[in-house]
């Protein structure tokens, strides 16, 4: 089962790589209404949706960050000197569906197989439920990383 993981990662680990890019200032106003990562000069990260472009800074709602106190949820505005790069997150629904699909089948499969090696139905149901539960979460998550992108911007002075 380990190794069915792995090399399931080993070959999700190409499409998981990001993209890169250079833009100027003016050219990240296109990512107006986008789900945008920041790593700040102290290595706080911050993530939310990017309002507008200023010439100032770039403003974005915060909806997550790893220093709640520094940088709580809400507006804020980065400053255009501490704005080096910029992820860009996309979310696509492919993957995600077809890892669920396989595994509630080979969850179902595998389950049953298992469950009918055991000697009472109360360990039988167990193994189906968590062998069938456990191969669908798996087959969920593969996919999601495999439908997560991330575009990294960095930002040409």
């Amino acid at each position: 089962m380990r190794k069915l993981m792995a090399a399931s990662l080993l070959l999700l680990a190409p499409m998981m790589a990001g993209q890169k890019e250079e833009r100027t200032w003016g050219e990240l106003a296109n990512l107006a209404n986008r789900q945008i990562r920041l790593t700040t000069p102290k290595g706080v990260v911050i993530q939310g949706p990017m309002t507008a472009l200023e010439s100032e800074g770039l403003v974005m709602q915060i909806r997550s960050t790893t220093d709640k106190k520094a940088y709580p949820k809400g507006r804020y505005v980065a400053p255009r000197a501490e704005v080096k790069t910029v992820d860009v997150l996309t979310k696509g629904r492919k993957f995600r569906a077809i890892g669920t699909i396989v595994g509630v089948w080979s969850g179902l499969a595998l389950g049953v197989y298992a469950g009918g090696h055991m000697d009472s139905a109360g360990a039988a149901l167990t193994i189906f439920g968590l062998v069938g539960g456990g191969l669908t979460t798996a087959g969920y998550l593969i996919g999601d990383a495999a439908d997560t992108h991330t575009l990294t911007i960095t930002v040409r002075p």
